[in-house]
């Protein structure tokens, strides 16, 4: 071979934008491959000099180039750092690649560098394994990498992965046909759904919106369903299909609530049908409550008392007889804004006084009881009577 060759040393850039198009790199999630030779930047004179099949390019002084790059005939060759041109010599094994610059390549026996699919036997069990090269000349190895169309997997010798799942060094995870195309979308096996996305990943720790509904996925890939879960502090509940519940829901005698975007109340309050209703935190009194609905019963939410109805509904401008043996037990009032009041309350025309005790506001019946230095008088139902008196009089 003689004439005038295209030649780069020591420099790794970019393909042409064509070459990365045709080949339908360009096009995916994965990064872009970087050419092995490059820009050929301006040509350089020179000649072939062979021993049979084996090479140098010499330049116009008559001395070998090293460690170098050349385009001849639209085909790469490269030059070690004897100057003489790498090629295969035989069939092609593992090993047998060359490693430039931080990459490994592989030449076929006449020196051009090889692109796309190859078959290497790896000696260890005499088999034949699918290896592939990018446009650029690059083997793919411990990765993925989009291929007219589909996903492949590459392990860390560079074969495909094939009927199989493989984690790459990156921490993704995928799952392969027996073709060594990476499944895509929804995936069963026995009564546990997977999904991977459309660059052929598995979900994991991450949510899904698919089908007009929300979906999350454990550290293992794991469809959540049939469950309620713990996800960046908050709990979600999650139906049988799998999709996130938004909305009231049932378990067992107990409610919940889920926003819109799906996480439980939990200490908030819900405006629903003209009502409100209060949801617990996770714990009440060192017990776990999962958000329930607060219902049946009296409760402290910041410094003031609320009463639930046995439907959850708070109770407001409404009069509530306590009767469970407890010290407690009487004639509650609850405000208009669901407050169990303390002190002076008018109702109806008549005032009531209600006094803290045991943290507990209770109704003043039938009895003289001093507020601010007075005595006044209440009859049987907790009505002021009228009468009020100071002391000694």
């Amino acid at each position: 071979m003689a004439g005038t060759a295209l030649l780069i040393r020591n420099k790794i850039a970019a393909l042409f934008a064509a070459l990365l198009l045709v080949a339908g790199v360009g096009m995916t999630a994965l990064p872009q491959a970087s050419a092995a030779p490059g820009d050929p930047g301006p040509a350089l004179p020179g000649t072939w000099s062979c021993t049979g099949a084996d090479c140098k390019f010499l330049n116009p002084d008559g001395d070998p180039y090293l460690s170098a790059w050349v385009l001849w005939n639209n085909k790469w060759y490269y030059l070690g750092d004897d100057g003489w041109m790498y090629r295969t010599v035989g069939e092609y094994i593992y090993g047998g690649d060359e490693y430039i610059d931080g990459s490994y390549y592989r030449f076929d026996s006449s020196g051009a560098m090889v692109t796309g699919w190859v078959q290497t036997k790896y000696n260890v069990d005499g088999k034949y394994y699918w290896t592939y090269y990018g446009p650029d000349g690059r083997s793919v190895y411990d990765a993925a990498s989009y291929i007219n169309g589909a996903w492949y997997v590459f392990d860390g010798y560079g074969f495909m992965v094939a009927d199989d799942t493989y984690v790459t060094e990156d921490g993704e995870e995928y799952r392969l046909t027996s073709s060594g195309k990476a499944y895509t979308g929804w995936y069963q096996s026995g009564s546990t759904w997977y999904y991977y996305g459309s660059d052929g990943a598995m979900y994991w720790s991450r949510w899904l919106y698919s089908g007009g509904q929300w979906y999350y996925f454990d550290f293992a890939g794991r469809m959540y369903d049939r469950m309620t879960a713990f996800i960046d502090g908050k709990l979600y509940q999650f139906a049988a299909s799998g999709a996130m519940i938004t909305g009231w829901y049932q378990s067992g005698s107990e409610w919940y609530y889920s926003g819109a975007d799906g996480a439980r109340y939990s200490r908030q309050w819900l405006y629903y049908g003209g009502k409100w209703y209060f949801f617990h935190g996770t714990h009440y009194f060192g017990n776990f409550v999962g958000n329930r609905m607060m219902r049946d019963d009296a409760f402290y939410i910041g410094d003031s008392r609320y009463r639930f109805d046995e439907n959850g509904a708070m109770l407001s401008n409404e009069w509530y007889y306590q009767n469970e043996g407890l010290w407690s037990d009487g004639w509650q009032y609850y405000d208009a804004s669901g407050k169990q009041p303390l002190g002076w309350v008018l109702y109806n025309g008549k005032w009531y006084y209600f006094t803290l005790f045991e943290l507990i506001p209770r109704l003043v019946v039938n009895t003289d009881y001093e507020v601010d230095g007075i005595y006044y008088r209440f009859d049987a139902n907790g009505a002021w009577t009228g009468y009020a008196y100071s002391p000694g009089n």
